[in-house]
């Protein structure tokens, strides 16, 4: 295992020169809520085979938690198919950028806990379990991305803050559910559908996107207020469930 402290002034590249790893990237970011460094973990061919966080930012202590200004590219991401290995699990952190990577038989690609400013692009996922699970993160941007082959959802976010906001640009989705923005009871969200994309639901009604007050996909109407803003000519609102009076268009 490896440990990041993040400290002020202290720029860190891990390149992994296209190396198999087994282990885990921890990352410690100090409790600096606004710290400038960077960590780019670049290079990899991380591979698990069993039960495995890839890169681990998920304390809660005061001494390292707010992972920031992490960039992860150029890697790929290898699961066994059954056990629950998650490329990044990271809580709290802030500007956490996911780019050009690849993931296979993973149970996730991410796994976040209120963070902010969260980017993932270019990524391609196949044979996964789920895709991308946002949790509870407050503002993220996925984009350029093919999510293929997921049983469940492609992009996962729950409404925790209020006027959150998901934007979806320009990619290819095969799953149960492509877009589930869940447990929206309480606080008002905004969903950006933009470019072009392809999204392929296998859920029996074959809505692409679910929007739905409770937690997880089943289909229960919001109780918070919420904003589709679809910028896509090849999408229809009618796919979403539930478009409700309480949405604003």
């Amino acid at each position: 295992t490896v440990i990041v402290k993040q400290t002020a002034g202290a720029n860190i590249t891990l390149d992994g020169n296209g190396a198999t790893y087994t282990g885990s990237i921890k990352v410690h970011g100090a409790s600096r809520m606004n710290g400038a460094e960077t960590l780019t973990i670049e290079n990899f061919a991380f591979k698990a085979s069993g039960s495995h966080d890839f890169i681990d930012a998920n304390s809660k202590a005061t001494a390292e938690r707010y992972a920031h200004n992490v960039t992860i590219q150029n890697c790929t991401f290898e699961g066994n198919g059954t056990d629950a290995v998650v490329a990044a699990r990271i809580r709290a952190g802030y500007n956490i950028t996911i780019q050009n990577v690849t993931a296979k038989n993973m149970f996730s690609l991410t796994q976040y806990t209120g963070c902010t400013g969260v980017v993932v692009d270019g990524v391609t996922m196949e044979n996964c379990l789920y895709g991308v699970n946002l949790g509870t993160t407050f503002d993220a941007v996925i984009k350029n991305s093919t999510i293929v082959g997921t049983n469940g959802y492609g992009i996962a976010a729950e409404v925790s803050s209020n006027n959150s906001v998901v934007t979806v640009e320009n990619c290819d989705i095969y799953a149960n559910v492509p877009v589930l923005v869940h447990s929206a009871t309480a606080n008002r969200c905004t969903l950006n559908v933009e470019g072009s994309n392809t999204f392929t639901a296998t859920n029996e009604n074959g809505y692409w996107g679910i929007i739905t007050g409770a937690r997880g996909s089943s289909l229960v109407a919001p109780t918070a207020s919420y904003t589709v803003n679809l910028n896509d000519d090849g999408l229809q609102l009618a796919d979403v469930y539930p478009f409700e009076a309480v949405a604003t268009v």
